[in-house]
C-alpha cells in the first residue's frame, strides 16, 4: 500500500484517516479606525450598497441569534442563502457566525470578520472560513471552490477598504 501523505488525509499504522478541515484565509491592510471599519461590518443594510460578496444579512448582531445571510460566491451563479447563529462578537475585534449547507455535519462553515489594530488608523481585516464535515474530502479535491472562495473574499475585503478609506 502507498504512503498516504496529501493535505486532507494522515497515515498511522498503514490506516488512512481522512481530515474532514479545510480553512480558507485572506487578509488585508485598511487605512481607517477599527470604529469605522467595525460601523461598516455592523451596517447590515447597507451591505447591499457595497458589497459584491454578501449582498444581504439580516438579523440581530448578538451572540447566539440567528441571522440571514446572502451571498454571492464566485462558483455559484444563483448564490447561497444560509441562516447561521452567531458564536462571537466583540466589538471592534470580531464577528464569527457558524452555519451549514443541507444538514449539519455535512458542510458546516464558521466565517470570521476579524479585526487587529496595526497603528490607530491602520487595521488588518482576515477574512476566513474554516469549513468541517463529511463532504470536505470531495470539496477540497475541488480547486474552483478553493479559489473562487478566495477571489470572493478578496473582492469584498477590496470593497470594504475602499469604502473604510473613503472620505466622509
Amino acid at each position: 500500500m502507498p504512503p498516504i501523505d496529501s493535505k486532507n488525509r494522515k497515515s498511522k499504522r498503514g490506516v488512512a484517516t481522512i481530515r474532514f478541515k479545510k480553512e480558507i484565509s485572506t487578509e488585508i491592510e485598511i487605512f481607517a479606525s477599527a470604529d469605522r471599519i467595525w460601523q461598516i461590518l455592523m451596517d447590515f443594510a447597507a451591505y447591499p450598497n457595497w458589497n459584491p460578496y454578501i449582498n444581504e444579512i439580516s438579523g440581530e448582531a448578538k451572540v447566539g441569534s440567528k441571522i440571514k445571510v446572502n451571498m454571492k460566491p464566485e462558483w455559484e451563479r444563483k448564490g447561497v442563502t444560509l441562516h447561521p447563529r452567531i458564536i462571537r462578537l466583540e466589538p471592534r475585534k470580531e464577528l464569527t457566525w457558524k452555519g451549514s449547507f443541507f444538514f449539519p455535519g455535512l458542510l458546516d462553515g464558521e466565517h470570521s470578520l476579524i479585526l487587529e489594530e496595526i497603528s490607530g488608523h491602520k487595521v488588518r481585516l482576515i477574512q476566513k472560513e474554516i469549513f468541517n464535515g463529511i463532504a470536505i474530502p470531495i470539496i477540497s479535491t475541488s480547486w474552483s471552490i478553493e479559489k473562487g472562495t478566495v477571489r470572493s473574499f478578496g473582492d469584498m475585503n477590496n470593497a470594504l477598504k475602499k469604502r473604510a478609506e473613503r472620505v466622509k
